[in-house]
């Protein structure tokens, strides 16, 4: 199951997501959430989700810091912004952070939705490649181990 965690100051939007989010089924768990991102910091690096759900105003350590602390320290998580403000600077900011999305507040739940499945499906397409990659490699070494059995075979 995928894990995910909500990073919003607000009380009711943090929940309004989560139920909106328990549409999607059993591919996903919120694990957490958080009211600021020094918050959210100890719940990344207690469950390390593979998606998080963010504002950008917030409290105490806001999104621009978070961004950062994710990008630096988690690169493969999938992130999905979300704002009241319809700010260039957070846009700049999130595309720099290789954030899916950027959903401006009010938005839809299909919006948050079609967001979170497009996380999801990075995250088992990058699982698919990293199969892939260890069945390469223990065919190789299959292959390399039948081989040298053969090389030695060939001695006698």
């Amino acid at each position: 199951m995928i894990k995910c965690i909500i990073v919003d100051d607000d009380y009711l939007v943090r929940k309004g997501i989560a139920k909106t989010l328990e549409k999607i089924g059993n591919k996903l768990s919120v694990v957490g959430e958080a009211e600021n991102g020094e918050t959210a910091i100890g719940l990344i690096n207690e469950f390390t989700p593979e998606i998080i759900i963010m504002d950008m105003y917030m409290p105490v350590m806001d999104g621009t810091a978070l961004l950062k602390y994710i990008s630096g320290n988690h690169p493969n998580t999938q992130i999905i912004v979300i704002s009241g403000y319809r700010s260039f600077d957070y846009a700049v900011e999130t595309i720099q952070a290789n954030a899916i999305s950027y959903l401006v507040k009010p938005f839809s739940s299909e919006e948050l939705q079609t967001s979170v499945l497009k996380a999801i499906d990075n995250i088992q397409n990058a699982e698919g490649k990293e199969q892939n990659q260890r069945n390469i490699s223990q065919a190789r070494d299959r292959t390399s181990y039948e081989f040298d059995v053969q090389i030695l075979k060939s001695l006698y």
